[in-house]
């Protein structure tokens, strides 16, 4: 299993999804947390909250995950966004980049000013 995992973060890293490869290497190196009983003496137990790495099977699943949402929910989101969200607007081509930016077209008879202003203002 370890080598598929090393087969996927390669994959990523050839791609050139740089950002994606970071995200799932932070996940990965922080673990997750779980609760833990700490016994002090026979009768008393405190409750603690411990981290521990994810088994090879989690980090499977963890990459696995991301790639899901890269490559087939944002674009399934893309294309809600193009066909439903702004059909009754004046705004059209949205499109999103990895960075958070964005940029879109305004229907207008002045649409090049009016979509210049629009992105300076939302940005």
């Amino acid at each position: 299993m370890k080598e598929d995992i090393e087969q996927l973060l390669k994959l990523i890293r050839e791609l050139n999804l740089e950002w994606l490869d970071k995200e799932i290497e932070e996940i990965l190196t922080t673990g997750k947390l779980r609760q833990k009983e700490i016994f002090e003496g026979q009768r008393r137990s405190i409750s603690g909250i411990e981290q521990v790495s994810f088994s090879d099977r989690e980090q499977l699943e963890t990459i696995i995950s991301a790639l899901k949402n890269y490559f087939v929910t944002l674009p399934l989101v893309q294309t809600h966004i193009d066909r439903n969200l702004f059909e009754n607007l004046k705004i059209k081509n949205v499109r999103f980049y990895e960075d958070n930016d964005f940029e879109f077209t305004y229907v207008s008879k002045d649409t090049k000013k009016l979509s210049e202003l629009l992105n300076e203002v939302l940005k």
